[in-house]
């Protein structure tokens, strides 16, 4: 079974598309498969997956120390990201996040 997740912003739902561990020094949140980092929000988004931080005190240790976490849409400012990536971190922890293009249950 694979789920989707969707972050509730005012601009509209954004689905979480893609969460990978990456060997970098931060983690960043990108629009697709773009190669150019969103901001803000990436620097509020390493701090919340780092050592010490939500993600890692619920869902850690990871193998690899960042991440890499693909959205459909822009979130520009705000925290309203903040429960949806949790909420995906889990369901990707356990091999069960629908990434772009897969159809969820």
């Amino acid at each position: 079974m694979r789920i989707a997740v969707y972050i509730a912003t005012t601009a509209g739902p954004v689905r979480v598309e893609r969460i990978v561990g990456e060997n970098i020094p931060q983690s960043n949140v990108f629009v697709g498969r773009d190669y150019t980092p969103l901001l803000p929000i990436s620097k509020a988004y390493d701090n919340f997956v780092a050592p010490g931080g939500p993600v890692s005190r619920a869902f850690g240790p990871f193998k690899e120390p960042s991440f890499r976490l693909d959205i459909s849409e822009p979130i520009d400012t705000g925290n309203s990201w903040e429960l949806g990536v949790f909420v995906a971190h889990g369901i990707a922890k356990a091999g069960k996040l629908a990434k772009a293009g897969e159809l969820a249950e």
